[in-house]
């Protein structure tokens, strides 16, 4: 079952959109440091292709000090997945391009999905299995798969 070409089309532009824009964070971060604090006692930190996520239940600072929340610093292209928690915290780091690869994959697949889809119909093809349909009416069902044009 082929999927609707608007879904199709819609996965197309949704991904490039979100692997645009994690390729974009996973650039700055690896050139520069951007950090969020909010009054709610939590920290979000880009640094060197990684994203950390930092929460503590409203203690002023944990017993192990301000410390606690920093991590040695990895590659930018490191598998890097951390989890932490204890004293009333929570520490959570991830690398920025694990998810820009996986936005990536499936968009990429739908784009050539669909480039090869309006080939064979260009050439006058069946687009569910490419079958040639020279010769027959356009509104004739494939005699392939039977799945009309």
């Amino acid at each position: 079952m082929r999927p609707h070409p608007r879904i199709r089309k819609t996965i197309k532009w949704c991904g490039l959109v979100a692997t645009v824009m994690l390729a974009g964070t996973w650039w700055v971060s690896t050139r520069r440091v951007v950090r969020f604090e909010s009054t709610n006692d939590w920290t979000a930190t880009l640094d060197r292709g990684q994203v950390d996520w930092a929460w503590s239940a409203g203690i002023p600072e944990s017993p192990l000090g301000r410390g606690w929340f920093s991590v040695p610093r990895y590659d930018p292209l490191e598998w890097g997945l951390t989890y932490r928690s204890g004293f009333g915290a929570m520490y959570i780091s991830s690398a920025v391009w694990i998810p820009m690869l996986l936005a990536a994959i499936p968009t990429a697949l739908a784009w050539r999905l669909d480039t090869l889809a309006r080939r064979r119909e260009k050439l006058g093809a069946c687009p569910s299995c490419g079958y040639d349909r020279a010769g027959l009416a356009f509104s004739a069902p494939c005699p392939e798969c039977g799945n009309a044009a």
